[in-house]
């Protein structure tokens, strides 16, 4: 199989470190993601060999915590922002605040 992380991947995911273990932890899987399932399971597979299946629980959960904010993003409309013109009601701010979301 090839590399899972490429090395200006790795310096990514390293230079994030100071930001916390959330920030490292969503952009490793965004990188796996956008590598493709191989390169995932590829991870998780190497980590459980070396016995590190907390890593891997933890692993599992945020990458289906990630899947499912990703589809919610792809399930809710744009909104189109409200352009205040002179003479604007709230009202009309209102009505078309509610048809954008309703759509």
């Amino acid at each position: 199989m090839d590399e899972v992380l490429t090395h200006m991947d790795y310096n990514t995911i390293t230079r994030t470190e100071g930001q916390g273990e959330r920030a490292v932890t969503r952009l490793l899987i965004k990188t796996l993601m956008r590598r493709g399932d191989k390169a995932f399971s590829g991870l998780m597979s190497a980590l459980e060999a070396m016995h590190y299946s907390h890593v891997t629980q933890r692993l599992q959960s945020a990458a289906m915590k990630l899947r499912m904010a990703m589809e919610d993003e792809k399930r809710t409309p744009a909104l189109t922002p409200f352009v205040f013109r002179a003479g604007s009601t709230l009202d009309e701010y209102h009505a078309h605040t509610n048809t954008t979301v309703n759509k």
